[in-house]
């Protein structure tokens, strides 16, 4: 046999019948503190199963979507508390499965990509809230892999680059939100090694070496912004060696 019953919460109502065993059965409803809906749907044996829909407490709609035996299974929606979509997506078991889409509260894409087993894979692209691409690339496995794009909001790109497992790998460039190149560095492994150059943002060089495993090895120079030379340094196994010498302005 059912009793129905009304539960006052830490947040505000809730009401619904659970069987004799304690497990909760049927439509259950609650509310916020403000007295909006908060959420209502079916339960069985004590689990979610079927539709359910979730308010915010400004009365628009939350989220809906249906449960199995528990848990997300199929399309769900989310929305803002302005009644913008927030996110759309599929679930299988629990588990992000599917094309899934991202909204910023303005209305523009956030984010798109794909899940398998709620593990990001395959291509995703990302925006700014002004509609802009912010970065794309792919992942494999739930990391970083293959080549990734960045731009900067004015539509310029930032940077370019390879991820391998998650980690930096190959020939990687950047650049400022003028146009002018800003730095170009090799990694192996995520770890910085080979020739580094970085410039200014007027488009002179800033400095130029080399690195190995991360740490800067053999001769490296500097220059000011007007394109004359401000110093150079050699570097051993981590150490400094030999004189420093520095130029200094007229």
């Amino acid at each position: 046999m059912e009793e129905k019953k009304m539960w006052d919460t830490m947040f505000g109502k809730e009401e619904g019948a659970s069987s004799e065993d304690g497990k909760r059965q049927g439509i259950w409803i609650s509310w916020h503190g403000n007295k909006e809906k908060e959420s209502e749907g079916n339960f069985k044996d004590g689990k979610k199963d079927g539709e359910w829909i979730y308010w915010h407490e400004n009365g628009q709609k939350a989220g809906q979507g249906t449960y199995k035996n528990g848990k997300k299974d199929g399309e769900w929606t989310s929305w803002h508390d302005n009644g913008q979509k927030l996110k759309e997506g599929t679930y299988k078991d629990g588990s992000k499965d599917g094309k899934r889409t991202y909204w910023h509260k303005t209305g523009q894409k956030r984010k798109e990509g794909t899940y398998e087993d709620g593990i990001k894979i395959g291509k995703w692209t990302y925006w700014y809230k002004s509609g802009e691409k912010l970065k794309e690339g792919t992942w494999r496995y739930g990391k970083k892999d293959g080549e990734w794009i960045y731009w900067h909001e004015n539509g310029q790109k930032a940077e370019e680059g390879k991820w391998r497992d998650d980690k930096k790998d190959e020939k990687w460039t950047s650049w400022y939100d003028n146009g002018q190149n800003k730095k170009e560095e090799t990694y192996r492994n995520g770890t910085s090694v080979g020739k580094c150059t970085n410039w200014y943002r007027n488009g002179q060089k800033e400095s130029e070496g080399t690195y190995k495993n991360d740490e800067k090895e053999g001769e490296w120079t500097w220059w000011y912004e007007d394109g004359q030379k401000k110093a150079e340094r050699n570097w051993k196994d981590r150490q400094k060696v030999g004189k420093w010498t520095r130029w200094y302005r007229d």
